[in-house]
């Protein structure tokens, strides 16, 4: 491998209370001259991405001059790896390392014409852009050409000497991108010209001292354009740029009216061509001037047009806050409502739930015997036979049903309800109710049934809760009596969390389960579980019903109805077998009824 001569790096990371630090490649200089700034190529030279380690970074004069993030330029002595740093470099360097701050900015082409740049569009140019090294010594590019040095005055480019720069000959192998910007390795060599700078201000002022040089032409501007036009007299390239530059303002010099009032009062010479210009073209002066005006007009009402819209796009922006704030105020409203009727459902109910948590978490001590033995008798469930053996029958629903309205005088309305309840009933195990009464009557005209009613308690946070206050005894008499329908009604199912407490029978409704939880016992066929939320649905007391929980959950029509008969208002019963076989699918309840 060849000699290294110079690296060009980047300061990443300075070791606490240490002369070195870590660096990053970004170019590399051979004692042949050769200069390469490939990523791959050093990647090759130097692993682990370029990274160097320098040890003497911060040395002496190093540390008020460097910083971390610095482009540095380093003349190496050796280079060694380290065996602690993996695959990591040393390099030994000369003592004093030089920051790299030669930046180069592209502009567009159209800004450098007849070897003359107009700085003022190119201060247009670069507002709001930053310098990473300052603007001591700034540099432009534009194609194969470096122009420079520039410094920046006040926020304004100036050439950093005289009134004009120098033309460059780009040599890529000088130049280095580091985060997107460009910066030169060294100042460049290769002159090729010179490009001018002047404004037109300092332009017309040089004129005047060239034009003494020449002669004096008494102020007569014909002269003057004569000798504008002889390029070829003049000294150099750069002069004939300026005197075309010159050439070209005069030719399409503009006067304003003051300009013209003082030329009035020089010669009789001038006087008097001004006098005929001015009578020549003196509508168009004041065509002129009215256009002016008009564009400035023009520009006034557009800019507060803008400034209108601006406000009119701020006042609406508001007002959109405005009403959210409101929304939010609204929401926040109802939540203290709900809260409220909570609280006070829970004082209504206080000495239960204070006895119930005593219970559970024993926090009284230790309660008489004898409360202790009638706690564990007491059981909310209740066991019940419904008797239906009637021989007589019907055989399809429509019978049925017109048997209820013909001898109870149902309505039609109370006869959908019926006929949707059944179908559900026999297409799903897992039922949602909203009216104890009216599952009682429909499950009665079904035929022989034991029904087991249990009250949901509000310190039910478990399974364990609910499996042995009568649904474990349900489940058993199922087992024990698979010809006969059995059903587990569980009131006030959502005064406690069901998803918590009866997650297992959300499961079994999914298809998830299919053994009694707890056994290794299949779920009985001909046991059907039926849930019945709170009552009170103005006060929002219990938990709110999940849709998504009873998704594969038969729901009957919601119904507050309660008036269906007495325990013996059919003598007759449904052909379940027949009734099946002839029934046509049927939408569910809405379950958003249970919701809202």
């Amino acid at each position: 491998m060849k000699k290294i001569n110079t690296l060009y790096a980047v300061i990443l990371s300075r070791r606490p209370d240490l002369k070195w630090s870590t660096n990053k490649v970004i170019g590399i200089r051979f004692d042949d001259g050769q200069i390469v700034t490939d990523d791959d190529e050093i990647g090759a030279i130097f692993p682990e991405k370029g990274e160097i380690i320098t040890f003497q970074t911060f040395h002496g004069k190093n540390e008020a001059l460097l910083n971390v993030d610095d482009l540095v330029e380093i003349p190496v002595k050796d280079i060694k790896p380290i065996e602690a740093e993996g695959q990591l470099i040393s390099v030994n360097h000369e003592p004093m390392l030089k920051r790299i701050c030669y930046e180069v900015i592209e502009i567009p082409f159209e800004l450098f014409s007849d070897s003359c740049f107009r700085l003022e569009e190119v201060d247009k140019e670069l507002i709001g852009k930053k310098f990473r090294f300052g603007s001591a010594e700034l540099y432009l590019s534009i194609a194969s050409q470096i122009f420079g040095p520039f410094k920046l005055v006040n926020g304004k480019m100036e050439p950093k000497l005289g009134k004009d720069v120098t033309i460059f000959k780009f040599n890529p192998e000088t130049m280095m991108t580091y985060r997107g910007e460009n910066y030169l390795l060294e100042r460049p060599k290769n002159e090729i010209g010179r490009a001018d700078c002047m404004s037109s201000g300092q332009l017309m002022d040089w004129v005047k001292d060239k034009i003494k040089e020449y002669g004096n032409y008494n102020g007569d501007i014909n002269n003057i354009i004569k000798l504008l036009k002889r390029t070829e007299s003049f000294d150099s390239n750069l002069d004939r740029t300026r005197f075309a530059r010159a050439l070209s303002i005069l030719e399409n010099i503009e006067l304003s009216i003051d300009d013209i009032g003082k030329l009035f009062s020089k010669t009789s010479t001038w006087h008097e061509v001004f006098r005929e210009c001015f009578e020549k073209n003196e509508m168009a002066f004041r065509n002129e001037h009215l256009l002016n005006l008009e564009k400035e007009f023009e520009q006034v009402n557009a800019h507060h047009a803008e400034r209108s819209a601006e406000m009119d796009k701020s006042i609406t922006m508001k007002e959109v806050r405005i009403a959210e704030k409101y929304n939010q105020l609204d929401d926040l409203e109802r939540l203290i409502d709900e809260k409220s009727n909570e609280l006070s459902a829970i004082d209504q109910r206080r000495d239960e739930l204070i006895l119930n948590i005593k219970l559970q978490a024993n926090i009284a001590g230790v309660p008489p015997p004898s409360l202790l033995k009638k706690a564990e008798q007491l059981q909310n469930y209740e066991m019940r036979d419904l008797k239906n053996s009637s021989q007589f029958h019907f055989e399809t629903i429509d019978d049925y049903l017109d048997e209820l309205k013909g001898r109870w005088g149902y309505t039609a309305e109370k006869r959908r309800l019926f006929e949707s309840s059944l179908t559900i009933i026999l297409q799903k195990r897992f039922l949602l109710a909203s009216n104890t009464n009216f599952i009682l009557a429909l499950i009665q005209s079904l035929g022989n049934s034991r029904v087991c009613l249990q009250q949901a308690e509000v310190d039910w946070i478990k399974f364990g809760n609910l499996f042995p206050k009568g649904l474990e005894q349900i489940i058993e008499s199922a087992e024990t009596n698979p010809a006969l329908s059995h059903y587990f009604i569980l009131q006030d199912f959502n005064l406690p969390s069901f998803e918590c407490y009866g997650k297992p029978l959300v499961d079994l409704a999914d298809g998830i389960r299919v053994m009694v939880p707890g056994t290794d016992r299949l779920w009985p066929i001909n046991l059907f579980v039926v849930l019945i939320p709170v009552a009170i649905r103005d006060a929002d007391f219990g938990f709110k019903i999940n849709q998504e929980t009873f998704q594969n959950w038969g729901v009957l029509p919601y119904t507050t109805e309660t008036s269906f008969g007495s325990n013996n208002f059919l003598t007759a019963r449904i052909e379940l077998e027949a009734f099946a076989s002839s029934m046509d699918p049927t939408d569910q309840g809405s379950i958003e009824d249970y919701i809202n």
